[in-house]
């Protein structure tokens, strides 16, 4: 069976972000990667960035980043969402603290799944402006970061990075969605848990390899709770790159079908 090579593309990009420990991604575009360098150059002064784990947890340490005469609050923003749910808001606010007009030129999150907005995109002296994003849920898994982009026509002050970070609740739990063999190395069969989280049962009716080289087994433990998937690879002889996909009843379709990954290197 072959792996479809966009869904290679995406397995390589897991394994690069593994390997340097990163939680963050690049949407692929040039700008998003300009921005990140940009941003890691910024001086303390310029770039004091908040927390804010409203709406169910404590106060933030800082509350807001500024650029300019606009300060932008919070910097930093985490909600957390009930399965089901469609579409998140995350709101910002932009102050303009000068003593003259300032124009937004842009708000972007580089992502289609978000869609962004500022009103009004002129904030007057002592003024403020509304910073949206809408957040649509449909194919996000468990976690998921973004960044949100505003530029101003402020001279001489570079772009604000919002971060918008989205949490959705968990039904069921893999303990490893990558298995790796070390090359020329013993070929012995590792074990892939799945765990449903939620009172209400999914059965893993299936674990089908993508490789033929290696044999995907299901084992139920405990009937639409718990579940093992047993990997046995026929040797390790030569590096390898595969998936193995897994079929459930879940009646949430992002979520019916999840992928584990799986390489010999």
């Amino acid at each position: 069976m072959k792996v479809h090579p966009f869904l290679f593309l995406l397995f390589l990009s897991g394994l690069a972000l593994t390997s340097c420990q990163q939680q963050s991604q690049s949407d692929g575009a040039d700008q998003a990667s300009d921005r990140s360098e940009a941003a890691a150059t910024a001086t303390d002064e310029e770039n004091t960035v908040a927390v804010d784990r409203a709406p169910q947890t404590g106060s933030p340490e800082v509350t807001s980043i500024r650029r300019g005469s606009v300060e932008f609050s919070p910097a930093e923003q985490y909600i957390s969402a009930k399965l089901g749910t469609k579409e998140v808001e995350f709101v910002y606010t932009a102050v303009n603290l000068g003593d003259k007009p300032v124009k937004i030129l842009e708000v972007d999150a580089g992502c289609a799944c978000i869609e962004e907005s500022a009103d009004p995109m002129v904030i007057p002296p002592g003024g403020s402006s509304r910073i949206s994003a809408i957040y649509s849920t449909e194919k996000v898994g468990h976690l998921a970061e973004k960044k949100l982009y505003l530029r101003t026509d402020e001279p001489g002050t570079r772009e604000a990075i919002l971060l918008v970070k989205l949490e959705m609740e968990q039904i069921y739990k893999i303990d490893n969605s990558l298995t790796t063999w070390a090359k020329g190395k013993k070929a012995d069969t590792k074990v892939v848990n799945f765990e449903v989280t939620r009172p209400e049962p999914i059965h893993l009716l299936s674990a089908t390899s993508s490789r033929s080289e290696v044999k995907a087994e299901l084992k139920e433990l405990e009937k639409g709770k718990k579940y093992q998937i047993l990997l046995t690879p026929e040797s390790t002889g030569s590096n390898l790159l595969g998936m193995v996909r897994l079929e459930t009843d879940c009646e949430i379709e992002a979520h019916a079908r999840p992928l584990l990954y799986m390489t010999i290197q």
